[in-house]
């Protein structure tokens, strides 16, 4: 999705962002702690629309240590009324300037039709010994529910089949994928990057 269609997408879908993701986005939680976060450590949430990692990042770091990062501002100011500590940086993952150790990103990388120059600057700004985690859908196209939902997820410019998991596998030496939901979520868990 084009960033300008995503901008306007999102600033309308920010009033009900919340209540859609329950019905779609499982085991943050999970996700998160695969981060292994320690107490000192900053943590960068890319994608990070109105905050629904935060509960699970917050167990974990204290606010000022939290960089919510998202292409739509509307998105961030709604992240924004829920916790007013965390540093919000709204920009286009395309043009990621911001080195991190733990960096999370749900469902993002699902929407983004750049997907390689994507990649590309997650793993550059990949402090040493970083760890990135991706959680998003991973249907294949032979689940039975990819045919019911997919026209729904198209709305949305999500990819349902994209293969993200295995993508990763070209940004980064070490990339461990876990799936959750009956398949409907996947989690990878990815270190060393490829850095071309």
């Amino acid at each position: 999705m084009k960033s300008d269609n995503a901008q306007k997408l999102f600033k309308l879908h920010s009033s009900i962002y919340d209540w859609t993701r329950k019905l779609f986005l499982f085991h943050h939680g999970r996700a998160v702690s695969k981060l292994e976060l320690k107490k000192n450590e900053t943590v960068l949430d890319l994608g990070a629309g109105t905050g629904f990692n935060m509960p699970h990042i917050l167990q974990y770091v204290s606010p000022k240590q939290v960089i919510a990062f998202d292409l739509t501002q509307a998105m961030l100011d709604k992240l924004k009324e829920k916790y007013p500590d965390i540093q919000t940086v709204q920009g286009d993952i395309l043009n990621l300037d911001i080195p991190y150790s733990k960096a999370i990103c749900s469902n993002t990388l699902c929407m983004i039709d750049d997907i390689e120059t994507a990649l590309r600057m997650i793993t550059k700004n990949m402090k040493h010994n970083g760890i990135f985690v991706f959680h998003g859908f991973s249907l294949n196209t032979k689940n039975p529910l990819y045919w019911l939902c997919n026209k729904l997820f198209k709305f949305w410019n999500i990819h349902m089949a994209r293969g993200i998991p295995h993508l990763l596998k070209q940004y980064f030496h070490d990339v461990q994928t876990t799936k959750s939901a009956f398949g409907w979520n996947t989690i990878s868990i990815c270190k060393n990057p490829i850095l071309s």
